[in-house]
């Protein structure tokens, strides 16, 4: 694929497309099927990366649930809109 200014390769599409389709929630199956794979193991290890912003919300969902239970100290630090204890 061309475009002005950009060089992409088929194997670039691929790795992007499969970074950017793995967070949105869908079966990790399906997309294993999309890109033709034979088990899921080579489109998570091969073809994901983790991405920032989905690596935050996944810390905030964790904080939810443990900071309740988590025991009190002396000092409050806030850290992305997440109070940690």
């Amino acid at each position: 694929m061309k475009l002005p200014g950009f060089r992409v390769s088929w194997h670039n599409f691929r790795y992007t497309y499969s970074t950017w389709a793995n967070p949105t929630g869908e079966s990790i199956k399906a997309l294993q099927a999309q890109l033709g794979h034979t088990n899921s193991r080579m489109t998570l290890d091969v073809y994901t990366q983790p991405m920032p912003r989905v690596q935050k919300k996944l810390a905030g969902k964790i904080a939810r649930v443990l900071l309740p239970v988590a025991p009190k100290s002396k000092e409050t630090v806030q850290t992305e809109g997440v109070l940690l204890n």
